[in-house]
């Protein structure tokens, strides 16, 4: 499973961050998430806006599995 991490501190980025989700075959972070089937990390745009965004990048980091980071298309 690959869990996607980005901001969500508002609905609407929520909505953004399932939706990206969605579009690239990836779970939103969750409570739920079962660690031992995670093989991956893909970070939004402006995760660093985010506290719980970026207290799940740190995570992710600790557990030494791979992290990617998305770019903003401008």
């Amino acid at each position: 499973m690959i869990i996607l991490i980005g901001p969500q501190s508002t609905a609407e980025e929520m909505g953004d961050l399932n939706e990206l989700a969605g579009l690239l075959g990836a779970v939103c972070m969750s409570p739920d998430v079962d660690w031992a089937s995670v093989r991956g990390f893909l970070v939004a745009p402006d995760w660093d806006k985010c506290p719980v965004a970026s207290a799940d990048v740190e995570s992710a980091g600790n557990f030494g599995l791979p992290v990617e980071y998305l770019k903003a298309k401008r």
